[in-house]
């Protein structure tokens, strides 16, 4: 698995990818899409992928009398041996956090992926589309991409804090244990979140050789409420840009007044659930 970060590209993406597997990628230059530059390794593993790849291929390579002590070296002019490495080595790529890459990044990304596709590297990536996705970045993975929307349900969170508590040795109260999962609002970092929180409050120490048991619901509101004034800042900047757009599109149809204010008469439930579509939600 390899996770981005902010100012990686996606050659830092496939160095990580062969570092797992003992090959180091070496880049040189990138230009009109494709990089070139050269793998090399020291550990068994890594240079018995080279040596395979770089016969099947028909390529020559350099090799110290020394194995031990100097690395199998091998010219890359393109993604074929990179993907041939990854085939031999019998993993799955898995490419992590993708929006967090910029977007010259993922779109770079959008076309090496056809590429590996075409070389038999089926990679798995895990992103947040708020925007664009692959498939928009590059149409040519239309027919090559199977997107998945993975959401978390109320069981799914239940069977997160029984996990939890059993590895803990814990014993949450069932009435807090509702209380966690219906204001984690499906999301599986906004529960682990709270459920630290609550336990921070609770004073629960890791190193308790007996059952530790969490049952006061007012623990949870105060872990709640702590975690609400942390994410304040988030939302207090949201609503001022908001606002800015509000005040600069004199000409528009006033569509971020109307949002803001159906959400403001909305209750707790509709929230939750979703706004849907519906006629007459504001007077206009």
């Amino acid at each position: 698995m390899v996770q981005c970060r902010l100012d990686k590209t996606a050659e830092d993406l496939y160095k990580e990818a062969l570092g797992a597997l003992g090959i180091n990628l070496v880049i040189r230059g990138t230009k009109g899409g494709n990089f070139a530059g050269h793998v090399e390794s020291s550990v068994t593993l890594g240079q018995s992928l080279i040596l395979k790849v770089a016969g099947k291929l028909g390529l020559s390579y350099t090799r110290s009398e020394e194995l031990q002590l100097e690395p199998v070296s091998q010219d890359v002019n393109d993604l074929r041996f990179v993907a041939e490495l990854l085939n031999e080595s019998g993993r799955r790529l898995v490419i992590e956090d993708v929006h967090y890459l910029s977007h010259e990044e993922r779109r770079r990304l959008a076309y090496d992926l056809k590429t590996f596709w075409d070389f038999g590297v089926f990679v798995i990536i895990v992103g947040i589309w708020s925007q664009q996705s692959l498939i928009d970045l590059n149409p040519d993975l239309s027919t090559r991409v199977r997107e998945f929307s993975l959401s978390w349900t109320q069981d799914d969170l239940l069977r997160i804090i029984d996990k939890g508590q059993s590895a803990l040795n814990l014993s949450i109260d069932a009435q807090v244990k509702q209380k966690l999962v219906s204001h984690a609002y499906g999301n599986a970092g906004l529960l682990r979140a709270l459920a630290l929180g609550l336990l921070d409050e609770a004073g629960f120490d890791v190193s308790a050789p007996e059952v530790f048991e969490v049952s006061d619901a007012n623990l949870f509101d105060s872990a709640a409420m702590a975690l609400a004034e942390s994410l304040n800042p988030l939302y207090q900047s949201f609503a001022k840009r908001t606002s800015a757009g509000i005040r600069t599109r004199q000409n528009s149809t006033g569509i971020y007044a109307h949002t803001m204010a159906v959400i403001l008469d909305s209750d707790d439930d509709k929230l939750i659930n979703g706004i849907g579509a519906e006629p007459g939600l504001v007077d206009t």
